[in-house]
């Protein structure tokens, strides 16, 4: 659960309490100013914490806003791989040669299945990140 120094606090306990939790167990830090900007509440949050109307809250939806946010950096990973290969297919474009003499595959099938395949991939994980529900 999350930490809360409150006002009044001084600079030293200030900076003994960021210093204590900053990076620690996961939390980080959030501070909270007034209306005129100066500080009277500071947080440390545990990562699937979130603060509303001055109060730490638990994100239920947590554990699914990970998952999917992993799978958004796979699908961008794949997307770097595809990114990868058209390079390679314009130059099999621009210099036509065989890959394999047995199959009489040339670079521009081979690397055109290549890509098909991680576009496969990638609606696969897109119809996987579609089925978590992010609400808080």
């Amino acid at each position: 659960m999350s930490e809360i120094l409150e006002q009044p606090f001084d600079a030293i306990e200030r900076a003994e309490f960021i210093e204590q939790y900053q990076g620690n167990d996961g939390y980080r830090i959030e501070i909270l100013k007034d209306e005129n900007n100066s500080e009277f509440k500071i947080f440390a949050l545990k990562p699937n914490e979130y603060i509303e109307n001055g109060i730490a809250k638990i994100n239920e939806n947590y554990e699914n806003y990970i998952a999917k946010l992993n799978l958004q950096l796979e699908v961008q990973e794949l997307n770097e791989r595809i990114k990868e290969l058209d390079l390679k297919r314009i130059r099999a474009i621009c210099e036509p040669s065989v890959k394999d003499e047995s199959t009489a595959e040339t670079w521009l099938q081979y690397y055109n299945t290549q890509i098909q395949a991680l576009r496969s991939q990638i609606q696969a994980l897109q119809e996987r990140i579609n089925e978590y529900d992010i609400t808080e």
